[in-house]
């Protein structure tokens, strides 16, 4: 369903919107417009990689110099101040407190020089949602293609100083990939479809507890495969992996450390084949969590079944459902965890 981003903007292109661009898929996670003076406005999208959770920033600048309407594109990323020097100072690197009050024509970061394109001033909404003047100085390397822009925002008490570095880019090469609600209701109309096909199955008459042991699984991998195919195979191998080791302990291994020895197993299981598909890697709490879900199920079921003393009741039935859901909520939490622990390795912005 890719289309051209422009086309979408801004009524579409907003925060949960996904996009690809230069191999990577990109979240939307916060949507600014600063009008400024003599016709210049910058709108700012605030995204995220799926992948590492890296931020980064995109902006469409337009201006309206004598009527003619011009507008560039800008994929940046923030950088540490002192990383850009002075030339005008002898080299002296930036500090928050120690910025000079007219912008330098010329300064250097990692080893390239930038020349001073511009200064302008709009307004924008701080952190604190309170709208501040927001100078920015505009500077550009030989090929006009690198920009590094310095953002000075103009607080009350003070002057709060940022510096970016990025490219010029064509708005053609990003491509909208869906939204992140939609992708949650894909995996929440799977589960519904399963909740239907038990409420079926229960009227005609199969026993609830037979007939959860089935359906509770299947929904599971029902809610894997909305999310892609590819999702769905790694659950249901992770699940495999893990059911065949539980099923060889059937007879003599405690209930909790099954479940630590589960979580253990799925979380580095998953992480691993994260690291290898980026395909994978957006959705690894869904995945490790619906893994060690069908698993630990499975095996609750088995033990039920084999030593609940009969007559069954509710609260047995209970205990089998509640120690899969805590087993995979704590995979999920500790995928997610690791996900930001997990070491990437970005490329230049």
């Amino acid at each position: 369903m890719g289309s051209d981003i422009k086309q979408r903007m801004p009524s579409d292109f907003k925060q949960g919107s996904r996009f690809t661009f230069d191999g990577r898929t990109w979240v939307v996670t916060e949507y600014t417009v600063s009008p400024g003076q003599g016709g210049y406005d910058e709108r700012q999208w605030t995204i995220q990689d799926e992948q590492n959770q890296a931020v980064a920033y995109l902006l469409a600048c337009e201006s309206d110099d004598n009527g003619f309407n011009s507008e560039r594109w800008e994929f940046t990323r923030q950088l540490v101040m002192s990383e850009v020097s002075n030339t005008e100072d002898n080299g002296r690197p930036f500090a928050e407190q120690m910025m000079p009050r007219i912008p330098p024509k010329e300064v250097s970061c990692r080893g390239q020089l930038f020349t001073l394109k511009e200064s302008y001033t709009t307004k924008a909404e701080d952190d604190e949602g309170n709208t501040v003047p927001k100078e920015t100085w505009d500077y550009f390397d030989s090929t006009g293609v690198r920009n590094l822009a310095f953002e000075i925002w103009k607080e009350p008490d003070r002057d709060y100083p940022e510096v970016y570095l990025g490219n010029m880019i064509d708005p053609a090469g990003l491509v909208y990939a869906g939204s992140k609600t939609a992708v949650a209701l894909k995996g929440g109309n799977g589960l519904w479809g399963g909740l239907m096909v038990v409420g079926v199955l229960f009227i005609s008459g199969v026993p609830g507890d037979l007939l959860l042991s089935f359906a509770l699984p299947a929904m599971a991998l029902a809610v894997a495969f909305s999310l892609s195919l590819v999702c769905s195979l790694v659950v249901l191998a992770g699940a495999a992996i893990n059911s065949l080791f539980l099923l060889t302990f059937f007879f003599n291994m405690p209930g909790l450390f099954i479940g630590v020895i589960t979580v253990g197993l799925v979380t580095g299981s998953v992480v691993l084949a994260a690291s290898m598909n980026n395909d994978i890697a957006p959705h690894i709490l869904w995945i490790s969590g619906l893994a060690a879900f069908i698993s630990t199920i499975i095996y609750s079921f088995i033990v039920y079944f084999r030593f609940a003393p009969a007559p069954h009741n509710v609260a047995q039935l209970g205990a089998v459902v509640l120690l899969p859901v805590v087993i995979a909520g704590t995979t999920a939490l500790v995928n997610g965890g690791l996900r930001y622990l997990w070491p990437s390795i970005e490329s230049n912005a």
